[in-house]
Formats: structure tokens, sequence, C-alpha cells
């Protein structure tokens, strides 16, 4: 048998991709209201220690208010009830697909360490090029099968986490609704002539922050039902 490099049979794909297990969701809050409404889009993970809690002082009329609807939506009974509930599946799905990970490369690792020896042994003449030869095939099985389950397991991890993304999305949508919702009937007599997310604001009285009011309703309307 001709002294080949055995590593020539590594050349199969060994690697696995969990599909971006590391996709959390990314905290940004989008809102623009005007007088008849509001649109933003929101996630379950939220940084509390950014919070700010807002003031119940009231706004005169007319004024331009704004909303902090990252506030609002970690403070709403919807992600208290749904929200929570939800972040705590992604946390738990981030933490199983990083492990996958891991176990991927230990056996990818492993098998390229098993097909070093069997070249070495041959080199050192400690074994037969048939027996090398051998050797070599039955490794190569086993990284077939491998790779058959380390597929499996990754497609049932992009699945999952395809599942998880809808959740979000239905979240957010139902987020949504509740703050358009709250903000008609909030401004229902058109007192507020504009009101902006707090992103978009440079320095304002903490008192044209309406985000207290619009969570009271947001609540309000939650427990009525409204999404249902």
């Amino acid at each position: 048998m001709k002294k080949r490099s055995l590593f020539a049979m590594m050349a199969v794909a060994l690697m696995v991709s969990c599909g971006g297990a590391d996709k959390k969701s990314n905290d940004t809050v989008q809102g623009d209201a005007a007088e008849q409404g509001v649109e933003q889009q929101t996630t379950t993970s939220v940084a509390d220690d950014t919070l700010q809690t807002p003031t119940n002082s009231p706004v005169v009329e007319g004024d331009v208010v704004y909303l902090d609807v990252v506030y609002l939506f970690a403070n709403s009974k919807l992600y208290l009830s749904e929200g929570v509930a939800l972040e705590t599946k992604l946390t738990d799905f981030q933490k199983r697909g990083q492990s996958a990970q891991v176990s991927w490369q230990k056996q990818e690792q492993n098998f390229v360490d098993q097909m070093q020896k069997v070249q070495e042994d041959y080199n050192k003449s400690m074994i037969t090029g048939i027996t090398a030869q051998q050797r070599q095939e039955e490794i190569e099985r086993r990284v077939a099968d491998y790779q058959a389950s380390a597929k499996l397991e990754a497609e049932k991890l992009a699945k999952e986490e395809l599942q998880l993304m809808e959740e979000q999305q239905v979240l957010d949508a139902r987020f949504a609704k509740l703050v358009e919702l709250a903000v008609k009937n909030i401004n229902a007599d058109g007192r507020y002539k504009m009101i902006i997310r707090q992103e978009m604001v440079v320095d304002a009285s903490e008192q044209l922050n309406i985000t207290s009011i619009v969570l009271a309703e947001v609540d309000k309307l939650y427990e009525e039902g409204v999404l249902d």
C-alpha cells in the first residue's frame, strides 16, 4: 500500500451549523405615533437597568409628547404573562444550540485525531497497509453515521428556532395592536398634537413622558381581552 495521506477522507464535510442559535432578541423597539395611532416593533429581551420610570405628571394640551415603548413593553401585563415565558424558551434554546455546537466540534476533532493515529502507526510500520485501510474505512463509516445524526439534530434545532421566531412575531404584533388601541383611546380628543418615541427625543421635560398613562390603558385593554 502506497504511503499516501489518510487525511484525504476528512474532506468529507463535518461542519454542521445549528442555524443561528445566538440569535437573540435585539431589544430594539420602534414606535411612531400620530394623532390616530402608533406603530412599533419590540422583542422579548429587556435590559431593566436601562429603563427609567416615567412620570404621571399631567401634560399640557397640545404639547408634543413622547412614549418609552421599551419601558412600556417590559412593564406591560402582556409581557409579564406571555413575554417572560417566551424569553425563557429563547434562553433555553440558545444554551442547547451552543452545547450542540461544542459537541459537534469535539466529535469532529476526535475523528481527525483517529485518522492521524492511523497515519502515524502506518508511517512507523506498526500496522500493515491492509490494516490501515480497514481502520480508515471503519472511521469513514462512523463519520457517515455521525454526519447523519448531526444533520438531524441541526434540522430539529432549525425548526425549533423558526417556531420561536414565529412566536416572537405574534407577541410583537399583539403588543403593537395594544399600543395602537391605547393611544387612540387616550388621544381620542386630540389633546396631543404629536406622539413620538423616546429614542427620537434629544431633550425634553419628563412631564412630556406619557408612558405611564399609556401603560395603564394597555393593561386595561389586555385584561379586557381585546386581543382574544
